[in-house]
């Protein structure tokens, strides 16, 4: 599972932008995966809450749905602490084979007074075997 978590440098959530990601995913026939979206300062591991995500281009041979749900972070900084995180699922067609494709873009604040917001996008290139 791959984390998209943007980290706050300062007190002030200052995050550094993600430039839009293209992710090569391969994936067994019928396999889903998940992917949570999350916002926290590095300096003290506050939670910053969970990002905003929005599908921007469906996939053709599946269903994804986003749920709210607390993960516990792996790896430096901030391993072991819990947070809130918008998690995306993937759920393939059954018995599906071959690529697919989906897109979202997801936000996260850039101040403390959640009043300016960033976006950025990320496309999973599916491949299904």
């Amino acid at each position: 599972m791959r984390l998209f978590a943007c980290v706050a440098i300062f007190a002030g959530l200052v995050a550094p932008a993600m430039a839009d990601e293209v992710l090569p995913i391969k994936l067994k026939a019928g396999q889903g995966f998940a992917d949570p979206f999350f916002t926290y300062t590095a300096s003290g591991c506050g939670s910053a809450g969970a990002s905003r995500v929005e599908l921007v281009e469906a996939p053709k041979h599946g269903k994804v749905t986003f749920r709210y749900e607390d993960i516990v972070k792996q790896g430096k900084p901030c391993g072991g602490h819990t947070f809130r995180a918008n998690v995306m699922h993937f759920k393939p067609d059954a018995g599906f084979k071959g690529t697919d494709r989906l897109v979202l873009k997801f936000g996260h604040f850039t101040d403390t007074d959640q009043m300016s917001m960033v976006w950025d996008k990320v496309t999973y290139d599916l491949s299904f075997q």
